[in-house]
């Protein structure tokens, strides 16, 4: 698909027209954009003023940083899953093992 943005934007927006008690919308952000247009704002404009939570490796302070911007949610997944602590406080991520739980580790 060259350009999926049109097809995402209209799932948003038939989402939001047939399912008006929909909580949030949840996107998964591009970590490393290729060309710096690879960007979920396309779909925070479409779902405006309901709830955006994005998800993407975020650590504390980048969380906070974009909530702050944008005043969605942000979800964290498998650093959080391995380190619940640091988000409650200043303490950086410690980066869980690809494919690797936080219960399967040896050591």
């Amino acid at each position: 698909m060259d350009d999926p943005k049109p097809t995402f934007a209209y799932l948003a927006q038939r989402i939001k027209e047939l399912h008006p008690n929909f909580a949030f919308f949840e996107a998964v952000e591009v970590e490393r954009p290729r060309d710096g247009k690879e960007s979920n704002e396309f779909l925070r404009e479409v779902w405006a003023p309901k709830i955006f939570m994005s998800n993407s490796g975020y650590d504390r302070q980048k969380g906070m940083e974009l909530a702050d911007r944008t005043g969605g949610l942000v979800s964290y997944g498998r650093d959080f899953l391995a380190n619940v602590g640091p988000l409650f406080s200043n303490v950086s991520l410690h980066r869980s093992d690809e494919g690797c739980s936080p219960t399967c580790r040896t050591s």
